[in-house]
């Protein structure tokens, strides 16, 4: 899976330098092996949810900053996921959904959740001009 695709590795490296921080005391903190924070920084390794809350609590200046690095170690593990079953690009999609998702307001999600359904029934109607589908109103 492409390295692009996740948060994790660029926040906790960013986090570790900020704090001016060696991997090797970040890793010894953290309860975790150095050469698997390289690979979390690196992307080669997506960060399982004990590992980051321990690297948050190593890292992060508080339970907030804790709870943002979960989250994003969550999307990671949802896309990581997706790309093993699916491929790259609903992996790219899924990733772009679940941004989308934590920046937007539920209401401006039914809304852009009701413009895909018109979407796809107007797509179907084009496909299939003689079919009894309706658009909503």
């Amino acid at each position: 899976m492409s390295k692009n695709l996740l948060l994790i590795p660029d926040k906790i490296r960013q986090l570790r330098i900020r704090r001016g921080r060696s991997q090797r005391t970040v890793a010894e903190r953290a309860d975790v092996s150095q050469s698997v924070l390289c690979a979390i920084e690196n992307g080669r390794r997506v960060a399982g949810l004990g590992q980051v809350e321990r690297l948050g609590r190593v890292l992060a200046t508080g339970s907030e900053e804790i709870e943002q690095l979960k989250g994003l170690a969550a999307h990671d593990q949802i896309v990581e996921l997706v790309a093993q079953r699916y491929g790259e690009q609903s992996a790219e999609l899924v990733s772009l959904v679940l941004q989308a998702k934590a920046a937007l307001s539920e209401r401006e999600m039914m809304k852009i959740t009701s413009l895909i359904q018109e979407c796809i029934t107007a797509k179907n109607l084009l496909e299939n001009p003689r079919s009894e589908l309706k658009m909503s109103p």
